[in-house]
């Protein structure tokens, strides 16, 4: 990714970081879902959902989502290819459960958006945009936590909440 969309993913990435700081840090788990589904939930908007029929945290109908989701985890696999991050391992294995997060991923979303928004009108993103810078400043969070969070563990996460993201109308 180039040029004002990594700006915008490296501000997207630090912005997440502030937000999710607290008296003992950050959370790395509870960062790669929040990421993930302000991600999907990007994704979804971008959509032809009209999600505004749907209540809060309400199922989206399966066919019209069905692969924006695992399209933009291949995506993600092509940007932790570039960084030079080992992701290999099983994407569909089931997040183990010391390393869960700390928070629910569509609340998390829920928490950024007003940041994100205000980002993604900044660089003056569309949706499909601002999906990307933020699968962008996933893969840096990834990158970034691999000493103390394995990538394999960390794409479980981001595979997880990512596509829960995308299924599921934003909760306000």
């Amino acid at each position: 990714m180039a040029g004002m969309n990594f700006e915008a993913s490296k501000e997207i990435y630090s912005s997440a970081l502030k937000c999710l700081l607290d008296q003992r840090g950050v959370h790395a788990e509870t960062a790669v879902a929040a990421l993930s589904a302000v991600c999907g939930e990007s994704l979804l908007r971008a959509s032809p959902v009209d999600i505004s029929q749907l209540p809060p945290g309400g199922e989206v109908p399966i066919a019209q989502v069905a692969t924006i989701g695992p399209n933009m985890l291949g995506h993600l696999q092509i940007l932790l290819d570039e960084l030079l991050v080992d992701h290999s391992g099983d994407w569909t294995a089931k997040v183990p459960e010391e390393h869960l997060p700390l928070r629910d991923p569509l609340k998390l979303a829920h928490e950024l958006r007003p940041v994100m928004q205000e980002l993604f009108a900044k660089y003056k993103l569309d949706a499909e945009q601002a999906a990307k810078a933020s699968c962008m400043a996933l893969a840096l969070i990834i990158r970034d936590c691999q000493a103390v969070l394995p990538p394999s563990v960390s794409v479980l996460i981001a595979s997880n909440a990512l596509v829960l993201a995308t299924k599921s109308a934003p909760v306000t």
